[in-house]
């Protein structure tokens, strides 16, 4: 199936021509220029005439694999090693909260014997490894938590309070100290001109509030766009759609 395609010369009677609707410094003649001067085959922008949409990914799992290259330890390790100074906040910084009187912060780790101690002195030493989640389990012996005056408070589990650690815990640490030093926040603040007006535009302002193709070819391409769309926004209104025109014709 052939594309279809707009004849804005198209000859009416009042006006002459569809083009002549449009003024001469309407943005969307800026656009115009600027899609007509990609090579969206570069871009890696392929779009087959006959082949219908596709559900968009659900918003969660869309999320989720935000989250996992956002904060997972292990990604940001890889920054880390590469002498790139990591600035992120933990999901426990990212929240702001005020940890509770029971919180794991307030539990106390014991290197040498691989154990915490709780608030009340009580010692949780390591019960097992989950493997899959990449952390030690650590519970206090049974029968002590329900005697714990905090019992109810603490934990309701007769089983014990779990505390968990995560076998880079050390690296976590690390990260969670450095997004806290005063020359950290002065960086990371810029987040908010740098980086969240463009996400703010494009979910807000073209209300893309998630990814309609499948595969990361598809969701690359929709980036390119909604960045594309962005972009030529903020220049049109730095340099207006005749300044934007003339440089982009050359």
């Amino acid at each position: 199936m052939a594309y279809r395609y707009g004849d804005r010369k198209q000859k009416m009677l009042f006006p002459q021509s569809i083009d002549e609707y449009v003024p001469s410094d309407a943005p969307v003649r800026a656009y115009d220029v600027f899609v007509d001067a990609l090579d969206l085959e570069a871009l890696g922008i392929g779009v087959a005439p006959g082949k219908v949409g596709c559900p968009r990914y659900d918003p969660t799992v869309m999320l989720k694999l935000l989250l996992y290259g956002y904060s997972y330890v292990d990604e940001l390790e890889k920054v880390d090693q590469q002498g790139i100074k990591v600035i992120v906040p933990s999901m426990k910084q990212a929240a702001g909260k005020t940890p509770g009187p029971f919180d794991k912060s307030h539990f106390d780790y014991d290197k040498e014997t691989d154990s915490y101690t709780c608030p009340s002195g009580k010692t949780l030493t390591c019960r097992r490894t989950e493997t899959d989640r990449g952390r030690n389990a650590y519970r206090p012996d049974t029968g002590v938590c329900p005697a714990c005056t905090h019992f109810g408070q603490c934990t309701k589990s007769r089983s014990g309070r779990k505390v968990t650690r995560m076998l880079n815990e050390e690296l976590r640490q690390k990260f969670e100290h450095q997004y806290e030093q005063p020359d950290s926040q002065d960086i990371y603040r810029l987040r908010k001109e740098k980086v969240e007006l463009p996400f703010g535009h494009i979910k807000h302002n073209l209300k893309a509030g998630g990814f309609l193709l499948r595969g990361l070819p598809g969701v690359r391409a929709e980036m390119a766009i909604l960045s594309s769309c962005f972009n030529i926004a903020r220049m049109i209104k730095l340099m207006g759609v005749s300044g934007l025109m003339a440089k982009l014709i050359g």
